[in-house]
């Protein structure tokens, strides 16, 4: 069984703590589409799959230990309007419903629901996890709440992916709590995130095939983010913090031979974002969380902000793409003889051009005009990787205006980048089981 520790000054994580926890051996895993889910109708809990519905007559393992009005937690959830839940619509991941309280006593039986595989990443408060849950890889982010941070906080994010139902939005499969600490549980598990992805977009890390893979994948983000975007703004939500490190990628069937696999993209981390009633209500001031080089100058200098915000920071998301694939062209023109493609080699290094500001600030929006005048030249330039995409740099231009009243609207952004391709939908991505060895198999159905 895996433990943490945690320092007995206080009731935080410590990466230190994290050092005690042995490393989780890699099971043989891979995925396929599946209707499996963890829809349920006080049903019989299959061992394997998440659907289980099998009608009002059956009753539920663990029946006896849901969620009950008098629970502490119960009443939280009620108030973020997260419980009760649809029966026909739950998804009982854990035999307790979708929302769940174990004690402290219970840790085994989570251990066995829950069957850790690797360690995500972590923070002071928070370690994230990947875990398997009747064939379903998920994420455990276990969140140790304080008076810092208290539950009803902590718990505001799921308030939020719960009202954003989206195929490039994460999606939240449950929650439950355990003493001091609140774990929520998200799908899919993503293979890189957008930063990581971009860096190791080359030739001789992936060899031609994948390589060439990616990018085909990365051309369509552009329509699959600001598609996502354009829902989170719909529902006067703000997400408040859109950067390459927030967005997850994960390597996905193709299907047809001519394209085995491909990548798709998914927001994440709304743990500052904010949800409003009225679009007036979504123009805000004062002080919030930021992150200085992905956001707007509004945002920057603590003036009034509102969706508009958002567009900006995925308009510095789509600078990073360009150059990705700006890098990606200028990598198949080697050598001595190799010709200089004018502003494509210069956005292919947009760090260089971030770097040259006067205050030192490399921030994007401290060197708007600059960026604006590359994609304008850009857009103009002859020979481009892809002339299909001068349309995209057209609108992000517009989208890192200094003025945040001339910016597109998340609806504009997403007409404009539209890919005609089918993964764009406001329904949560089906959920896909992985195929396991024998060994593996038996193990997860107690055999």
């Amino acid at each position: 069984m895996v433990r943490v520790r945690r320092n007995s000054s206080d009731s935080s994580w410590s990466l230190d703590d994290l050092q005690s926890i042995p490393s989780q051996s890699q099971k043989s895993l891979s995925y396929h589409n599946t209707d499996d889910d963890f829809v349920t109708a006080r049903s019989v809990i299959s061992r394997t799959t998440y659907h289980t519905a099998s009608g009002a007559e059956a009753t539920s393992r663990g029946s006896s230990d849901r969620l009950e009005e008098e629970l502490d937690y119960s009443t939280l959830l009620r108030c973020k309007s997260l419980w009760p839940i649809d029966p026909l619509a739950e998804k009982d991941w854990s035999g307790r419903g979708q929302h769940a309280v174990f004690l402290n006593s219970e840790r085994k039986t989570v251990d066995a629901i829950l069957e850790v595989q690797d360690i995500l990443g972590s923070t002071r408060t928070a370690v994230v996890q990947s875990v398997l849950c009747r064939r379903i890889l998920l994420a455990r982010k276990t969140i140790q709440c304080n008076q810092q941070l208290p539950k009803d906080k902590a718990i505001d994010e799921v308030s939020h992916i719960f009202r954003l139902q989206h195929s490039h939005i994460v999606q939240v499969i449950g929650t439950y709590v355990m003493g001091t600490s609140l774990s929520i549980l998200l799908y899919p598990v993503a293979d890189y995130n957008l930063d990581h992805f971009l860096n190791r977009l080359s030739p001789d890390l992936l060899g031609y095939n994948e390589w060439n893979q990616r990018k085909y994948s990365l051309r369509r983000f552009f329509g699959c983010l600001s598609h996502a975007v354009c829902h989170i703004h719909s529902r006067l939500t703000k997400h408040m913090d859109i950067k390459p490190q927030n967005i997850l990628v994960r390597r996905v069937d193709g299907g047809p031979a001519v394209n085995p696999y491909s990548y798709r993209v998914y927001i994440t981390d709304f743990g500052i974002a904010r949800s409003y009633t009225t679009l007036d209500d979504s123009e805000t001031e004062g002080y919030t969380l930021f992150t200085r080089k992905w956001s707007a100058p509004e945002v920057v200098d603590k003036r009034k902000r509102g969706l508009p915000a958002d567009i900006f920071s995925l308009g510095c998301v789509f600078i990073e793409i360009a150059a990705a694939l700006a890098r990606a062209w200028s990598s198949l023109d080697t050598g001595p003889s190799r010709q200089s493609h004018g502003f494509w080699d210069t956005i292919a290094h947009v760090d260089d051009v971030l770097s040259r500001n006067e205050y030192n600030d490399t921030s994007y929006q401290a060197n708007i005009v600059p960026l604006q005048n590359l994609l304008e030249e850009v857009g103009n330039e002859g020979r481009r990787p892809s002339d299909d995409l001068q349309h995209i740099w057209k609108i992000t231009s517009r989208m890192i205006e200094e003025d945040a009243a001339r910016r597109p609207s998340a609806q504009n952004v997403a007409t404009s980048c539209a890919h005609g391709r089918d993964c764009c939908r406001s329904v949560p991505e089906p959920l896909t089981a992985c195929r396991m060895n024998a060994t593996t198999l038996s193990a997860v159905s107690g055999a």
